[in-house]
């Protein structure tokens, strides 16, 4: 299959997965699915009490330089704060892999609430409202193996 020849040649991937607390159980399942495709994952860390919102984003930038990719949760997290991840986010990934996707979104439950609130041709949405589908999942391991702009969900 064209995945596991691509695998061979690109096999430690790292993907960075974003969740605000209210998330964070998507946000293993989430790096579960990765890690039994073979990909390594970084978990946003839980912010430690004498952390102050620099140290938080300088631990966050020092995460994205080091990997390949980003899978973004929006579940229960406000979308204000989806967009300001992604905004982050895409300063330091954007340079690593132009013209390349490079996250994923993954709009897990709630169903009810609003649609993903960024658009990117960077950004693959994955449609996950009625819980976590480990094929769109792969379908983003093989854009971010490829590094190619043709694979769409």
């Amino acid at each position: 299959s064209p995945i596991s020849s691509s695998a061979s040649r690109s096999p430690d991937l790292l993907v960075y997965v974003n969740a605000d607390r209210v998330d964070r159980d998507m946000a293993m399942q989430v790096s579960d699915s990765l890690g039994y495709q073979g990909v390594s994952t970084l978990l946003t860390p839980e912010p430690e009490p004498n952390q102050t919102p620099v140290d938080i984003r300088l631990a966050q930038t020092e995460s994205l330089e080091n990997c390949d990719g980003l899978v973004l949760v929006y579940g229960q997290a406000p979308s204000t704060w989806v967009q300001s991840q992604f905004a982050f986010s895409r300063r330091v990934l954007a340079q690593k892999r132009p013209g390349a996707i490079w996250g994923a979104l993954v709009d897990a439950p709630p169903p009810d609430k609003p649609p993903p609130p960024l658009q990117s041709p960077n950004l693959m949405l994955l449609d996950c409202r009625s819980g976590l589908n480990s094929e769109l999942l792969a379908q983003f391991v093989a854009a971010l193996r490829n590094g190619s702009m043709d694979i769409h969900v």
